[in-house]
């Protein structure tokens, strides 16, 4: 669990209502433009209070993507877990589940964003920052680990840019992202592609 003891004490509808202000601020805001001022206001706590659970922003920020990966593997340790099959049926999986992840937690690839821009400066997230690249980018070099065609780093970087094309899509959209299908038509000429690329 994240945050000090009197964090840690409260009931665990009250450490959600701080969680979900302060997951919501980053996410509509980015991390440097977030409030404190706005998340405390919108927990229905005083300023004090929130720093009393999380002395720093850096700290708060922390705290809410580990929560979030805490969410992850507890509702299922299979997204942790690389699939199987030929290079596009892998791909093809992990694109799905990065839909079906969104569509669950759908600040994950906002917040993930933030992270990989921010991370670097908050030094109590460079273990989630590595939770992330594990649950998306290292199943993305597994899935192209068995490439003869081209070169493995050729194909790993070519694979990246693909799911951080898609990772663009949820990041970036002014609305839903739409149904599986439609999500899966976008998805499915990249890696088709990339597949292709690969396989030579």
């Amino acid at each position: 669990m994240h945050g000090t003891d009197r964090f840690r004490a409260l009931d665990s509808k009250k450490r959600a209502v701080v969680i979900d202000a302060a997951s919501n601020e980053f996410a509509s805001f980015g991390y440097l433009a977030a409030s404190t001022n706005r998340i405390a206001s919108s927990a229905s706590i005083s300023k004090g209070a929130l720093f009393s659970y999380f002395p720093t922003k850096e700290m708060l920020f922390a705290g809410v993507v580990g929560t979030l990966f805490d969410e992850i593997t507890a509702a299922d340790a299979k997204y942790l877990e690389a699939p199987s099959g030929s290079i596009e049926e892998q791909l093809d999986a992990l694109a799905m589940r990065l839909f079906a992840l969104d569509a669950r937690w759908p600040k994950l690839l906002v917040l993930e964003h933030e992270l990989r821009f921010h991370g670097a400066h908050v030094p109590e997230c460079k273990e989630h920052l590595s939770r992330f690249r594990t649950l998306i980018d290292a199943h993305v070099e597994h899935a192209v680990a068995g490439s003869t065609g081209s070169s493995a780093a050729i194909a790993r970087e070519l694979a990246l840019a693909v799911f951080d094309r898609l990772r663009t899509h949820f990041v970036l959209r002014a609305a839903d992202v739409g149904s599986e299908p439609q999500f899966r038509a976008l998805a499915q000429p990249l890696i088709s592609a990339l597949a292709r690329s690969v396989s030579r």
